[in-house]
């Protein structure tokens, strides 16, 4: 069963065209990958699932409801929540307070968010740096804790957006091991993220973005092999 579904979006900015006619379903369980070449329209297609951007037309579904034109946080209570290429976490609260702040969507009982916040705290293995102040984190943890701060919001869907990018191997081995857990809680995960290495293996689907126009979908090894895929990223004729 699809629990989101894109129909046709379209975003322009202007006389540019970000986001083309894109057609896309996510099916419950699953990890798929959205990969593309720089200025694909990734991270706009992303905006515009989360509700930061409202399409210029097509229709989004999820979980039975069609949400664009809803605001962020009317669709984060429909639990989809995501994350941030430039992270985005609250420098001068401590890790535990972070998470908190993703609790308090469903639990406005102080007492009750952060006991949730400290099982999600374990959950993503940060327990020994929760009350380190945001600002204080390295990039590693603060991508941690951005996840985990999603993860406390009781999300049927995570939009992850390059949470590989810039972790040295062990905290890119880290992250994978966890992106595999939060989907054996049953989450299902969307994700962008350049670093082929990584993002081939662990997605179910993977689907490809161009100039804003979806060129492909499939396996990793289906879109690995294809010619339109390669003249996207390497820029030659197969």
């Amino acid at each position: 069963m699809n629990l989101l579904e894109l129909k046709a979006v379209t975003k322009k900015f202007g006389g540019l065209t970000a986001v083309n006619s894109v057609d896309m379903s996510i099916e419950k369980g699953k990890i798929v990958g959205l990969i593309g070449p720089n200025g694909a329209g990734k991270t706009t297609l992303f905006n515009c699932i989360a509700g930061y951007y409202h399409p210029n037309s097509g229709e989004i579904w999820y979980d039975g409801v069609r949400i664009d034109g809803m605001k962020p946080h009317e669709i984060c209570k429909k639990k989809l929540a995501r994350t941030f290429q430039i992270v985005k976490i609250l420098n001068k609260l401590t890790v535990l307070d972070n998470i908190m702040i993703g609790a308090f969507l469903n639990e406005k009982n102080v007492n009750l968010a952060k006991k949730k916040a400290k099982k999600v705290l374990n959950f993503c293995n940060l327990d020994n740096i929760s009350d380190v102040k945001g600002s204080d984190l390295t990039i590693g943890d603060k991508k941690r804790v951005e996840v985990a701060r999603a993860i406390a919001t009781d999300p049927k869907l995570i939009l992850f957006d390059e949470v590989m990018a810039g972790l040295n191997p062990k905290e890119g081995k880290e992250a994978i091991e966890l992106i595999y857990k939060v989907r054996d809680l049953g989450i299902t995960i969307l994700m962008v993220e350049h670093v082929m290495e990584i993002i081939m293996p662990i997605s179910d689907q993977i689907i490809v973005l161009n100039l804003g126009k979806k060129i492909m979908e499939g396996t990793a090894e289906e879109v690995s092999k294809n010619d339109e895929v390669i003249n996207a990223y390497l820029g030659v004729k197969t």
